[in-house]
């Protein structure tokens, strides 16, 4: 049974070492955010006509799988007629009397494949100070790339760390 333990061992090392390089690669296809108008947390002198998001890959062109919501911060939503859908992207139009304020736009497509994707984000219009949470950030493919390095380097952390706990407590037992 001794010999068996380092075999594990070397299995979870090599496992969690390769887990980066085959999962990035396979990730990377997914449709993002390409860009965004206005973009994240934008601060306009004036009101938008419009609501547009691009994506990296096509998405589904039928108008009842995509949806874009722009609420003020008393929840009226100001989206004025139904979504326009393209291949690539959406875009919807805004109430021409939206006032100064902050806004939070909601949005749903369906890519090409099948997948549903939905996110949100915020802008604000007129003299207002655009809100300062850091928690508010976008996740887009840069970032994604970066927090998907860094879950890797800690699951392969803890991997080697269970690893090597299993080793060290099969390591001090006594051979019967």
């Amino acid at each position: 049974m001794g010999k068996r333990i380092p075999a594990a061992l070397a299995f979870l090392i090599v496992a969690g070492l390769s887990a980066s390089p085959l999962g990035a690669g396979q990730a990377s296809a997914h449709t993002t955010v390409a860009s965004a108008q206005p973009t994240y947390n934008e601060a306009l002198e004036r009101r938008p006509s419009s609501v547009a998001l691009t994506f990296t890959s096509d998405i589904q062109t039928d108008a009842t799988t995509a949806t874009v919501v722009v609420q003020d911060e008393d929840d009226r939503d100001w989206a004025d007629g139904t979504v326009l859908v393209t291949a690539t992207g959406v875009e919807q139009a805004l109430d021409p009397a939206l006032p100064d304020g902050r806004y939070q736009v909601r949005w749903s497509v369906v890519s090409a494949d099948g997948a549903p994707l939905d996110g949100s984000y915020r802008f604000t219009v007129g003299n207002v100070p655009p809100e300062s949470n850091p928690l508010d950030v976008p996740l887009t493919e840069g970032r994604s790339d970066w927090f998907r390095a860094v879950a890797y380097v800690l699951v392969g952390t803890l991997l080697s760390a269970t690893a090597y706990a299993l080793w060290a407590t099969y390591r001090r037992r006594p051979s019967v």
